[in-house]
């Protein structure tokens, strides 16, 4: 396991701590991850991570995880099989 990194809006901008903490807490009631891309700087190549969503006490935040492009690409098309299925199943 690698590096985790905390995601939290600016204590200065209200409008992006609403923002981000709705987005924190659907995603906790719901019970899910999102895939996301992380660029340092200009010029520099994209990371490819999951977020997950953590609730503490007094700021809402996404963890974020590196993780590699194949394992990416791997849930991308494991998800698709078991929407095929499924979709397939309920028809």
């Amino acid at each position: 396991m690698g590096e985790i990194q905390y995601i939290w809006a600016d204590p200065g901008q209200p409008q992006q701590q609403v923002a981000l903490s709705s987005i924190v807490h659907a995603m906790f009631e719901k019970n899910v991850m999102a895939i996301g891309r992380w660029v340092t700087k200009d010029g520099m190549d994209p990371k490819m991570g999951v977020l997950a969503p953590s609730v503490f006490e007094k700021v809402d935040c996404l963890l974020w995880a590196q993780v590699g492009f194949f394992n990416v690409t791997f849930i991308f098309m494991v998800l698709n099989v078991i929407y095929l299925c499924v979709d397939a199943i309920c028809r």
